[in-house]
Protein backbone atom coordinates (compact mmCIF):
# COMPACT_ATOMS: atom_id res chain seq x y z
CA UNK A 1 0.00 0.00 0.00
CA UNK A 2 1.27 3.60 0.27
CA UNK A 3 4.25 4.28 2.31
CA UNK A 4 5.51 7.60 2.08
CA UNK A 5 3.37 9.75 -0.57
CA UNK A 6 5.23 13.45 0.75
CA UNK A 7 6.73 15.54 -1.27
CA UNK A 8 7.42 19.53 -0.50
CA UNK A 9 7.64 22.74 -2.62
CA UNK A 10 5.56 25.28 -3.75
CA UNK A 11 3.55 23.84 -6.80
CA UNK A 12 1.15 24.54 -9.58
CA UNK A 13 -0.89 22.23 -12.05
CA UNK A 14 -2.78 22.32 -15.07
CA UNK A 15 -5.84 19.92 -15.70
CA UNK A 16 -7.38 18.50 -18.72
CA UNK A 17 -10.30 16.13 -19.59
CA UNK A 18 -9.87 13.41 -22.09
CA UNK A 19 -12.69 14.22 -24.47
CA UNK A 20 -11.83 14.49 -28.23
CA UNK A 21 -12.62 15.72 -30.98
CA UNK A 22 -13.47 13.37 -33.87
CA UNK A 23 -12.40 9.75 -34.21
CA UNK A 24 -10.57 8.52 -31.13
CA UNK A 25 -7.15 7.03 -31.08
CA UNK A 26 -5.57 5.20 -28.46
CA UNK A 27 -3.89 5.19 -24.75
CA UNK A 28 -0.16 6.08 -24.36
CA UNK A 29 2.18 3.50 -23.72
CA UNK A 30 5.58 3.03 -22.32
CA UNK A 31 7.21 2.04 -25.81
CA UNK A 32 5.36 0.09 -29.00
CA UNK A 33 1.75 0.87 -29.16
CA UNK A 34 0.98 -1.77 -31.33
CA UNK A 35 2.16 -4.23 -28.85
CA UNK A 36 -1.20 -3.04 -27.08
CA UNK A 37 -3.74 -3.48 -29.11
CA UNK A 38 -6.08 -5.47 -27.87
CA UNK A 39 -7.26 -8.70 -29.98
CA UNK A 40 -10.46 -9.37 -31.93
CA UNK A 41 -13.17 -9.82 -29.35
CA UNK A 42 -11.57 -9.11 -26.08
CA UNK A 43 -13.33 -6.25 -24.20
CA UNK A 44 -16.00 -6.38 -26.74
CA UNK A 45 -18.40 -4.39 -24.45
CA UNK A 46 -15.82 -1.58 -24.77
CA UNK A 47 -17.49 0.83 -27.08
CA UNK A 48 -16.88 4.21 -28.74
CA UNK A 49 -18.77 7.34 -27.79
CA UNK A 50 -19.55 10.41 -30.32
CA UNK A 51 -22.60 13.05 -29.27
CA UNK A 52 -23.06 15.82 -30.91
CA UNK A 53 -23.51 19.13 -28.85
CA UNK A 54 -25.84 21.99 -28.91
CA UNK A 55 -22.45 23.93 -30.07
CA UNK A 56 -23.15 21.88 -33.22
CA UNK A 57 -19.48 20.45 -32.70
CA UNK A 58 -18.75 16.65 -32.40
CA UNK A 59 -17.00 14.57 -29.30
CA UNK A 60 -15.66 11.14 -28.80
CA UNK A 61 -15.19 9.35 -25.40
CA UNK A 62 -15.21 5.69 -24.54
CA UNK A 63 -17.82 3.77 -22.29
CA UNK A 64 -18.64 0.48 -20.98
CA UNK A 65 -21.45 -1.96 -21.71
CA UNK A 66 -23.64 -2.77 -18.52
CA UNK A 67 -25.37 -5.94 -17.41
CA UNK A 68 -28.58 -6.61 -19.49
CA UNK A 69 -27.10 -4.84 -22.56
CA UNK A 70 -29.03 -1.67 -22.58
CA UNK A 71 -27.11 0.63 -20.22
CA UNK A 72 -23.50 2.61 -21.19
CA UNK A 73 -21.60 3.38 -18.19
CA UNK A 74 -19.06 6.68 -19.00
CA UNK A 75 -18.28 10.24 -17.65
CA UNK A 76 -20.33 12.84 -17.16
CA UNK A 77 -18.31 15.58 -18.72
CA UNK A 78 -18.47 13.88 -22.16
CA UNK A 79 -22.43 14.69 -22.61
CA UNK A 80 -22.25 18.06 -20.26
CA UNK A 81 -21.00 21.67 -20.30
CA UNK A 82 -18.39 23.29 -18.08
CA UNK A 83 -21.67 23.91 -15.03
CA UNK A 84 -22.45 19.89 -15.68
CA UNK A 85 -25.46 20.49 -17.87
CA UNK A 86 -26.21 18.27 -20.33
CA UNK A 87 -25.54 19.40 -23.85
CA UNK A 88 -25.50 16.41 -25.89
CA UNK A 89 -28.21 16.51 -28.42
CA UNK A 90 -27.70 13.40 -30.60
CA UNK A 91 -24.86 10.45 -28.99
CA UNK A 92 -24.24 7.54 -30.55
CA UNK A 93 -22.17 4.26 -29.36
CA UNK A 94 -20.30 1.51 -31.57
CA UNK A 95 -18.22 -1.71 -30.82
CA UNK A 96 -16.08 -3.01 -32.99
CA UNK A 97 -17.03 -7.06 -33.14
CA UNK A 98 -20.62 -5.45 -33.76
CA UNK A 99 -22.28 -3.74 -37.14
CA UNK A 100 -24.04 -0.40 -36.78
CA UNK A 101 -24.71 2.04 -34.55
CA UNK A 102 -26.91 2.30 -31.09
CA UNK A 103 -28.30 5.31 -30.07
CA UNK A 104 -28.80 6.98 -26.98
CA UNK A 105 -32.24 7.44 -26.24
CA UNK A 106 -33.33 11.60 -26.05
CA UNK A 107 -34.51 10.74 -22.66
CA UNK A 108 -31.65 8.23 -21.56
CA UNK A 109 -28.97 10.66 -20.23
CA UNK A 110 -28.74 9.52 -16.88
CA UNK A 111 -26.15 12.27 -15.21
CA UNK A 112 -25.05 11.76 -11.51
CA UNK A 113 -27.48 14.71 -9.73
CA UNK A 114 -24.16 16.28 -7.76
CA UNK A 115 -21.71 16.61 -10.89
CA UNK A 116 -21.08 20.24 -11.60
CA UNK A 117 -18.34 20.41 -13.58
CA UNK A 118 -15.56 20.66 -10.99
CA UNK A 119 -13.38 17.67 -11.36
CA UNK A 120 -11.48 17.66 -8.38
CA UNK A 121 -14.50 17.83 -6.35
CA UNK A 122 -15.61 14.76 -8.39
CA UNK A 123 -19.13 12.76 -9.14
CA UNK A 124 -17.95 12.66 -12.92
CA UNK A 125 -20.39 9.83 -14.16
CA UNK A 126 -23.24 9.36 -15.99
CA UNK A 127 -25.45 6.20 -17.40
CA UNK A 128 -26.72 6.47 -20.97
CA UNK A 129 -29.41 4.19 -22.07
CA UNK A 130 -29.54 2.45 -25.66
CA UNK A 131 -33.05 2.55 -27.85
CA UNK A 132 -32.39 -1.53 -28.24
CA UNK A 133 -30.42 -3.78 -26.44
CA UNK A 134 -26.63 -4.93 -27.57
CA UNK A 135 -26.18 -8.28 -28.12
CA UNK A 136 -22.94 -10.17 -28.99
CA UNK A 137 -20.44 -8.76 -27.00
CA UNK A 138 -19.36 -9.02 -22.93
CA UNK A 139 -21.43 -6.89 -20.57
CA UNK A 140 -19.58 -5.55 -17.51
CA UNK A 141 -20.65 -5.45 -13.81
CA UNK A 142 -19.39 -2.70 -11.25
CA UNK A 143 -16.57 -3.44 -8.79
CA UNK A 144 -18.36 -3.19 -5.50
CA UNK A 145 -15.33 -3.56 -3.07
CA UNK A 146 -13.09 -0.72 -0.98
CA UNK A 147 -9.92 -2.21 -1.66
CA UNK A 148 -8.92 -0.06 -4.90
CA UNK A 149 -5.85 1.50 -3.86
CA UNK A 150 -2.83 -0.89 -4.08
CA UNK A 151 -4.74 -2.97 -6.93
CA UNK A 152 -3.46 -3.55 -10.30
CA UNK A 153 -6.33 -2.81 -12.88
CA UNK A 154 -6.84 -3.21 -16.62
CA UNK A 155 -7.38 -0.11 -18.83
CA UNK A 156 -9.10 -0.36 -21.99
CA UNK A 157 -9.97 3.09 -24.20
CA UNK A 158 -10.35 4.75 -27.67
CA UNK A 159 -7.52 7.69 -26.94
CA UNK A 160 -4.96 9.14 -28.60
CA UNK A 161 -1.43 7.25 -29.43
CA UNK A 162 1.74 7.78 -28.08
CA UNK A 163 4.50 6.63 -26.15
CA UNK A 164 5.72 7.63 -22.33
CA UNK A 165 9.05 9.71 -23.42
CA UNK A 166 7.29 11.88 -25.79
CA UNK A 167 3.08 12.03 -24.81
CA UNK A 168 0.37 11.66 -26.81
CA UNK A 169 0.21 11.90 -30.67
CA UNK A 170 -2.76 13.39 -32.03
CA UNK A 171 -1.47 12.84 -35.74
CA UNK A 172 -1.31 9.64 -35.48
CA UNK A 173 -4.58 7.25 -36.04
CA UNK A 174 -6.18 4.13 -36.56
CA UNK A 175 -4.92 1.96 -33.65
CA UNK A 176 -8.04 1.95 -31.78
CA UNK A 177 -8.79 -0.14 -28.90
CA UNK A 178 -6.32 -0.61 -26.47
CA UNK A 179 -5.00 -2.32 -23.42
CA UNK A 180 -2.52 -1.51 -20.60
CA UNK A 181 -2.04 -1.83 -16.63
CA UNK A 182 -1.42 0.18 -13.88
CA UNK A 183 -1.95 0.54 -10.37
CA UNK A 184 -4.01 2.62 -7.90
CA UNK A 185 -2.21 5.10 -5.84
CA UNK A 186 -4.43 6.38 -3.72
CA UNK A 187 -7.93 8.49 -3.64
CA UNK A 188 -8.82 11.73 -4.31
CA UNK A 189 -8.81 12.93 -0.88
CA UNK A 190 -5.37 11.78 -0.27
CA UNK A 191 -4.71 14.81 -2.54
CA UNK A 192 -4.62 17.70 -0.12
CA UNK A 193 -3.49 20.18 -3.04
CA UNK A 194 -6.71 20.18 -4.97
CA UNK A 195 -10.05 21.96 -4.73
CA UNK A 196 -11.02 19.80 -2.00
CA UNK A 197 -12.27 16.37 -3.47
CA UNK A 198 -15.37 14.81 -1.85
CA UNK A 199 -14.16 11.62 0.11
CA UNK A 200 -14.35 8.64 -1.57
CA UNK A 201 -15.09 9.29 -5.20
CA UNK A 202 -11.69 9.11 -7.21
CA UNK A 203 -9.10 6.89 -7.47
CA UNK A 204 -5.62 8.09 -8.53
CA UNK A 205 -2.77 6.72 -10.41
CA UNK A 206 0.88 8.23 -11.93
CA UNK A 207 2.42 6.98 -15.40
CA UNK A 208 6.11 5.93 -14.24
CA UNK A 209 8.92 4.97 -15.85
CA UNK A 210 10.51 3.30 -13.41
CA UNK A 211 12.73 6.44 -12.16
CA UNK A 212 12.36 8.23 -8.79
CA UNK A 213 12.46 11.33 -10.66
CA UNK A 214 9.56 10.44 -12.56
CA UNK A 215 7.26 9.37 -9.94
CA UNK A 216 4.50 11.29 -9.48
CA UNK A 217 3.50 10.38 -6.15
CA UNK A 218 6.25 9.71 -3.83
CA UNK A 219 6.73 6.28 -2.15
CA UNK A 220 4.41 4.55 -4.57
CA UNK A 221 5.91 1.77 -7.25
CA UNK A 222 7.53 2.54 -10.19
CA UNK A 223 5.66 0.70 -12.96
CA UNK A 224 4.92 -2.23 -14.89
CA UNK A 225 7.61 -1.86 -17.21
CA UNK A 226 6.41 -2.11 -20.84
CA UNK A 227 3.14 -3.15 -19.94
CA UNK A 228 2.24 0.41 -18.26
CA UNK A 229 -0.47 2.62 -19.81
CA UNK A 230 -1.20 6.70 -19.16
CA UNK A 231 -5.00 7.92 -20.79
CA UNK A 232 -5.10 10.43 -23.14
CA UNK A 233 -8.04 12.41 -25.39
CA UNK A 234 -10.37 10.53 -26.53
CA UNK A 235 -10.37 7.74 -23.12
CA UNK A 236 -12.94 10.07 -21.30
CA UNK A 237 -15.37 7.79 -19.60
CA UNK A 238 -12.99 4.29 -20.45
CA UNK A 239 -12.92 1.67 -17.71
CA UNK A 240 -9.89 0.48 -15.26
CA UNK A 241 -10.91 -2.84 -14.41
CA UNK A 242 -10.63 -5.19 -11.58
CA UNK A 243 -11.78 -9.41 -12.10
CA UNK A 244 -13.41 -8.16 -15.16
CA UNK A 245 -15.60 -5.24 -13.74
CA UNK A 246 -15.28 -1.67 -13.92
CA UNK A 247 -13.50 0.27 -10.89
CA UNK A 248 -12.68 3.37 -12.59
CA UNK A 249 -14.13 5.85 -15.06
CA UNK A 250 -11.38 8.29 -16.38
CA UNK A 251 -12.10 11.63 -15.69
CA UNK A 252 -8.91 13.97 -15.89
CA UNK A 253 -5.78 13.64 -16.11
CA UNK A 254 -2.78 16.83 -15.05
CA UNK A 255 0.55 17.94 -14.76
CA UNK A 256 2.96 19.49 -11.96
CA UNK A 257 5.64 19.91 -14.99
CA UNK A 258 9.19 20.22 -13.68
CA UNK A 259 8.70 18.20 -10.66
CA UNK A 260 7.88 15.02 -12.55
CA UNK A 261 6.73 15.80 -15.37
CA UNK A 262 9.54 14.20 -18.32
CA UNK A 263 8.82 17.40 -20.86
CA UNK A 264 7.26 19.56 -18.99
CA UNK A 265 4.15 19.60 -21.28
CA UNK A 266 0.71 18.16 -20.13
CA UNK A 267 0.48 15.53 -22.90
CA UNK A 268 0.03 11.90 -21.31
CA UNK A 269 4.16 11.43 -21.04
CA UNK A 270 5.82 9.97 -18.11
CA UNK A 271 5.77 11.79 -14.75
CA UNK A 272 2.12 12.98 -15.11
CA UNK A 273 -1.38 12.20 -13.02
CA UNK A 274 -4.89 10.62 -13.77
CA UNK A 275 -8.11 10.39 -12.33
CA UNK A 276 -10.94 8.15 -12.33
CA UNK A 277 -14.15 8.76 -10.93
CA UNK A 278 -14.46 5.85 -7.91
CA UNK A 279 -17.23 3.78 -9.70
CA UNK A 280 -18.03 1.82 -6.43
CA UNK A 281 -19.49 4.89 -4.41
CA UNK A 282 -21.80 4.86 -6.94
CA UNK A 283 -23.29 1.57 -7.27
CA UNK A 284 -26.40 2.92 -6.14
CA UNK A 285 -26.93 5.53 -8.51
CA UNK A 286 -25.54 3.29 -11.34
CA UNK A 287 -28.21 0.41 -9.65
CA UNK A 288 -31.05 2.96 -10.00
CA UNK A 289 -30.44 4.34 -13.47
CA UNK A 290 -30.28 0.62 -15.29
CA UNK A 291 -34.02 0.48 -13.11
CA UNK A 292 -35.14 3.39 -14.79
CA UNK A 293 -35.48 5.05 -11.07
CA UNK A 294 -33.23 8.07 -12.01
CA UNK A 295 -34.26 11.47 -13.46
CA UNK A 296 -32.84 11.51 -17.03
CA UNK A 297 -31.18 15.16 -17.73
CA UNK A 298 -32.03 17.52 -20.11
CA UNK A 299 -30.83 20.31 -22.46
CA UNK A 300 -31.68 23.66 -20.36
CA UNK A 301 -33.99 25.79 -22.13
CA UNK A 302 -30.99 29.15 -22.31
CA UNK A 303 -27.64 28.47 -22.53
CA UNK A 304 -24.87 30.73 -23.37
CA UNK A 305 -22.61 30.33 -26.17
CA UNK A 306 -19.55 28.98 -26.17
CA UNK A 307 -17.22 31.63 -29.02
CA UNK A 308 -14.10 29.48 -29.21
CA UNK A 309 -14.12 26.28 -31.92
CA UNK A 310 -10.87 24.80 -33.49
CA UNK A 311 -11.28 22.63 -36.51
CA UNK A 312 -10.24 18.91 -36.10
CA UNK A 313 -11.22 16.29 -39.46
CA UNK A 314 -12.69 12.90 -38.51
CA UNK A 315 -9.98 10.34 -38.82
CA UNK A 316 -12.39 8.14 -40.90
CA UNK A 317 -15.78 8.84 -42.78
CA UNK A 318 -17.05 5.82 -41.05
CA UNK A 319 -17.18 7.66 -37.97
CA UNK A 320 -19.67 10.15 -39.20
CA UNK A 321 -22.68 8.20 -39.47
CA UNK A 322 -22.74 7.96 -35.68
CA UNK A 323 -24.54 11.26 -35.03
CA UNK A 324 -25.72 12.45 -38.26
CA UNK A 325 -23.27 14.14 -40.08
CA UNK A 326 -22.01 13.96 -43.75
CA UNK A 327 -18.63 12.50 -44.77
CA UNK A 328 -17.13 16.30 -45.79
CA UNK A 329 -18.00 17.92 -42.46
CA UNK A 330 -15.08 18.93 -40.41
CA UNK A 331 -16.21 18.69 -36.81
CA UNK A 332 -15.08 21.43 -34.50
CA UNK A 333 -14.45 21.22 -31.17
CA UNK A 334 -14.75 23.59 -27.65
CA UNK A 335 -13.09 23.58 -24.88
CA UNK A 336 -14.55 20.96 -22.30
CA UNK A 337 -15.91 21.38 -18.77
CA UNK A 338 -13.27 23.10 -16.71
CA UNK A 339 -10.84 21.62 -19.35
CA UNK A 340 -8.44 24.37 -18.05
CA UNK A 341 -7.91 24.63 -14.58
CA UNK A 342 -5.03 26.13 -13.28
CA UNK A 343 -4.17 26.90 -9.67
CA UNK A 344 -4.11 30.39 -8.75
CA UNK A 345 -2.02 32.43 -10.55
CA UNK A 346 2.00 32.09 -9.18
CA UNK A 347 2.70 29.13 -6.63
CA UNK A 348 0.53 27.62 -4.53
CA UNK A 349 2.74 26.70 -1.46
CA UNK A 350 1.75 23.04 0.12
CA UNK A 351 2.54 20.60 3.10
CA UNK A 352 2.64 17.86 0.82
CA UNK A 353 0.49 15.94 -2.38
CA UNK A 354 -0.46 13.21 -0.54
CA UNK A 355 -1.02 12.53 2.71
CA UNK A 356 0.86 10.10 4.38
CA UNK A 357 -1.39 6.98 5.23
CA UNK A 358 1.44 4.24 7.37
CA UNK A 359 4.09 6.24 8.81
CA UNK A 360 5.26 10.38 9.09
CA UNK A 361 7.00 11.61 6.36
CA UNK A 362 9.80 14.44 6.29
CA UNK A 363 11.49 16.25 3.12
CA UNK A 364 14.66 15.61 4.17
CA UNK A 365 16.04 13.29 1.56
CA UNK A 366 13.45 14.00 -0.91
CA UNK A 367 13.32 16.16 -4.39
CA UNK A 368 14.19 19.79 -3.84
CA UNK A 369 11.30 21.81 -5.58
CA UNK A 370 11.48 25.09 -6.99
CA UNK A 371 8.23 27.04 -7.76
CA UNK A 372 7.19 26.17 -11.27
CA UNK A 373 5.10 27.95 -14.18
CA UNK A 374 1.35 27.36 -15.27
CA UNK A 375 0.75 26.12 -18.54
CA UNK A 376 -2.71 26.76 -19.58
CA UNK A 377 -4.19 24.26 -21.45
CA UNK A 378 -7.47 25.74 -23.30
CA UNK A 379 -7.56 23.52 -26.58
CA UNK A 380 -8.19 19.38 -26.88
CA UNK A 381 -6.22 17.15 -29.22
Amino acid sequence: MLKKLVTCGAIAATLITLMNAGMGRAIVVVSTPSDSVVRYGAYSGVARIVSRRTSGDLYTCTGSLLPGGLHILTAAHCVTDERGNRNAIRTGVRFVERSGTFAVASDGYYIYSSWRGNFFRGNDLAVLRLTRRVSGVQQYDIYRGASEVGRTFIKVGYGEIGIGNLGARPDLYGKGKLIGLNRFDGRGEDFVVLGKPLPGRQLLFDFDNGTFQNNFFIGSDLGWGYREINIAPGDSGSPSFINNQIAGVTSYRATFFSITDVDNILNSSFGEYASETRVSFFQSFITEAIRGRYRSAVIPATRSSVATTRSLDLATNDQTSLVGVSSTESPTTVPEPSSVLALAAGALSVGGLLRQRQTSASCRGERSFAPTRIHPFNQQR
